[in-house]
């Protein structure tokens, strides 16, 4: 029986090839992205949907189409992606994470790809065996084996422009790609990541160009020249601020308080800003109380503290005559204007002074709350506590005394009204 060989002719990349099926065209991303593998700004996959491994793990699909002819036709067409794209293993892209089949052709990928624990990031596709054409990509990229501009992994890669910050990668990575397979024609890059393919430009394949240059191409996307980030507050854009690619930013907008809370942005890298993106945030309600540390705090201080406000506690050294000393400290509320309400730990109890900058010590009136002293003291204010004193033995021999007499004439007492009432009995006349 005579072999049959097998034939794949795939249509994706034919220019004059008009199909709407199989095709995503002309759309636009603007959010994060994440998975556990294959992760796009556009799409995660294009591959064969297999029901036993729909991530695409085994990567066994290509082998599927055999002993017979077969047309393909898979294609991501004029898409535009600004978000991020993240994954904890294996294929991450701005446009595709792993694209097996078909074509990814004039798309732009702005934003960032990134892999926690594995390979294949690219800032338009992860991994490629198919035809990338005529795209555009700036994007930040992360990974550990094949990171590229356009491609981490790629086939046929053709005309495409790439502006790539690959902040870490263990090996193959490049401008353009991490690792070809295929044709690679005409491609140009910004020198911002290592050379090429893998380190290495061919004539022909790939040439690198100052970023003046590259903005002065024909087709140059909108947006690709700077990086855009826009403020919201609860939907509302407060500020939009135009930066370059790696810019930073030095200050956040501000935002007025609302009642008593307070509005906090989320954290974000505002020292290299490698995409567009949308800062959030929301509102908090104030601390009302903070702490010294500790498993037992040695101080809680009350008030309506917001973020930043943090209490700075520094042992003092004083003398207050006649007092056993148990401790001296001065108490700070950083950029707060009011009085403190303070507990000091004193579970044996004490008397607490408020010490002035000439080292005298004027007594404040303090409340107990199980074993905390509570007082009020100024922002800033140094304050002193000596150990309550017991009384002395002469003292409390005196007030034993004392109600040893009191008893006495308690007892004379009753004994008195006794005899009276014993006397009174016998007087009395017989009815």
């Amino acid at each position: 029986m005579a072999n049959v060989r097998s034939e794949t002719v795939d249509l994706s990349a034919d220019e004059t090839y008009d199909h709407d099926t199989a095709a995503i065209d002309g759309c636009v991303n603007k959010g994060a992205v994440e998975a556990e593998n294959h992760a796009g700004g556009i799409v995660g996959t294009v591959a064969f949907e297999l029901d036993f491994d729909m991530e695409d793990r085994l990567d066994i699909s290509r082998l599927l189409v055999s002993d017979s002819k077969h047309y393909l036709f898979a294609a991501v067409r004029g898409c535009r992606s600004f978000g991020a794209a993240a994954v904890k293993e294996e294929g991450a892209g701005c446009i595709g994470g792993t694209v097996d089949v078909g074509c990814i052709a004039d798309c732009v990928g702005l934003g960032e790809a990134r892999s926690q624990n594995g390979d294949y990031v690219g800032g338009i596709v992860g991994r490629s065996r198919g035809t990338v054409r005529a795209c555009w990509s700036r994007a930040a990229l992360s990974g550990r084996r094949y990171v590229g501009g356009t491609a981490g992994l790629g086939t046929d890669l053709l005309r495409c422009r790439s502006w790539a910050h690959i902040e870490s990668a263990e090996e193959y990575q490049g401008a353009v790609a991490g690792w070809t397979e295929g044709k690679v024609e005409d491609n140009l890059y910004v020198p911002d990541a290592p050379a090429g393919v893998d380190g290495v430009s061919f004539i022909g394949q790939s040439r690198e160009v100052p970023a003046s240059e590259l903005l002065q191409e024909d087709g140059v996307p909108q947006d690709f020249d700077h990086i855009t980030l826009r403020f919201v507050v609860e939907g509302e854009v407060v500020q939009t601020l135009e930066l370059p690619f790696g810019g930073s930013v030095e200050e956040l907008p501000e935002v007025p308080n609302r009642d008593a809370r307070y509005w906090k942005w989320d954290d974000f890298d505002r020292e290299h800003l490698y995409y567009s993106r949308s800062i959030e945030g929301k509102y908090y309600a104030p601390n009302s109380t903070l702490s010294s540390g500790g498993e037992i705090p040695l101080f809680l201080v009350e008030g309506m503290f917001y973020e930043g406000q943090d209490l700075t506690v520094l042992e003092k050294q004083a003398n207050i005559e006649g007092q056993e000393l148990l401790g001296a400290w001065t108490l700070s509320v950083g950029d707060y204007d009011g009085t403190l309400i303070v507990r000091l730990y004193a579970p044996d109890g004490g008397q607490v002074y408020r010490l002035a900058a000439d080292g005298t010590a004027e007594p404040l009136e303090a409340s107990r709350d199980g074993r905390y002293l509570v007082f009020a003291l100024e922002n800033g204010g140094t304050l002193a506590c000596t150990r309550a004193q017991a009384p002395s033995s002469a003292g409390r021999t005196a007030a034993v005394g004392a109600a040893a007499a009191g008893a006495a004439v308690i007892v004379l007492l009753l004994r008195r009204r006794k005899k009276k009432q014993s006397a009174a009995s016998e007087t009395e006349p017989e009815g």
